[in-house]
């Protein structure tokens, strides 16, 4: 008798964890785990698997590919990128969903880079005093089949409910 209700809480404690893992729909893009992600002192690292980076040719395929996905735009150098990114990390992997991850000083290395990630992501960007349009970090974009969604700038724990409670 012991032995079979061991035998049966074995089952459901593995049944339990097997539920549980995190396992993000599969986009089908090219991605890689962001490398600069043990600069944020933040994150805790269970939440890496969270990330997946990309570049500027991949995020125009989501575009151009109708894709769905959450989109992060951050740098580990930018201090509310820091405070952020657990948080984000955290949401995203209680809806089971990754965070597709573009580190702007990859985009910043040269003004061509720049030019091109200031012209993918036209619609979601704010203006400065002088009214040009200019990136500003963290932002966390909602794509929805190709297009850009809702967006947040300064991610906060209201906007991440916002962004993940409905999806």
């Amino acid at each position: 008798m012991r032995r079979r209700l061991s035998v049966c809480f074995l089952l459901i404690a593995l049944c339990g964890c097997i539920a549980g893992r995190y396992e993000p729909e599969d986009i089908g893009i090219k991605w890689q785990i962001p490398q600069r992600l043990e600069d944020y002192r933040e994150l805790k690292r269970e939440n890496y698997e969270v990330f997946r980076e990309i570049d500027l040719d991949t995020l125009a395929n989501i575009l151009n590919e109708g894709k769905t996905c959450y989109l992060l735009l951050s740098y580990p150098d930018c201090e509310n990128c820091q405070s952020a990114i657990d948080d984000i990390a955290s949401y995203a992997r209680k809806k089971n969903e990754a965070v597709y991850y573009l580190d702007l000083l990859a985009c910043l290395a040269d003004k061509e880079s720049y030019e091109r990630a200031l012209s993918l992501l036209e619609p979601v960007l704010r203006t400065n005093a002088e009214g040009e349009k200019r990136i500003y970090t963290p932002e966390l974009i909602e794509i929805r089949d190709g297009a850009f969604g809702r967006y947040f700038i300064g991610v906060g724990k209201e906007e991440l409910k916002e962004m993940f409670g409905d999806r």
